[in-house]
């Protein structure tokens, strides 16, 4: 079956996310600071083995994943609403840097929360999940 392109896109971010939390892991290895920063480290390897199995889920077609994937847009949303309420509250104290950063995260993930939740889009999903249960019985 034919994976549409934005849903290769989707699990390519998922792969760079994973790729630069892993990154940031060894670099806290590397620079010895594992002593300082235990929660971190165990963060951002929680955080790429994550991102790993949403974009392999993806890929792969798998109901469970595109819901995941999903929540992790309503997710984003959540946070930019809570940002721009401390920012018309306390405007100093975030930079318009960081709004335009998630204003631009909020932006493409809205791209993929529309495509995800389109009709073509789940057929695909819900016709993997039909053919896995024919090969099950």
């Amino acid at each position: 079956m034919k994976v549409p392109t934005s849903i290769k896109i989707y699990a390519g971010l998922a792969f760079l996310t994973a790729f630069w939390a892993a990154w940031r892991a060894g670099y806290i290895v590397v620079a010895g600071v594992v002593g300082q920063h235990p929660v971190r480290l165990v963060f951002e390897l929680v955080w790429a083995a994550f991102n790993v199995a949403l974009g392999i889920g993806i890929l792969r077609l798998r109901p469970a994943w595109r819901v995941v994937a999903l929540v992790c847009c309503y997710w984003v949303f959540a946070i930019f609403g809570l940002m721009l309420v401390l920012w018309c509250m306390w405007p100093q104290r975030v930079p318009w840097q960081v709004v335009l950063m998630m204003l631009l995260a909020v932006c493409i993930n809205g791209f993929f929360f529309y495509r995800l939740r389109q009709p073509d889009i789940k057929v695909l999903f819900q016709s993997e999940s039909d053919d896995s249960k024919v090969l099950s019985n």
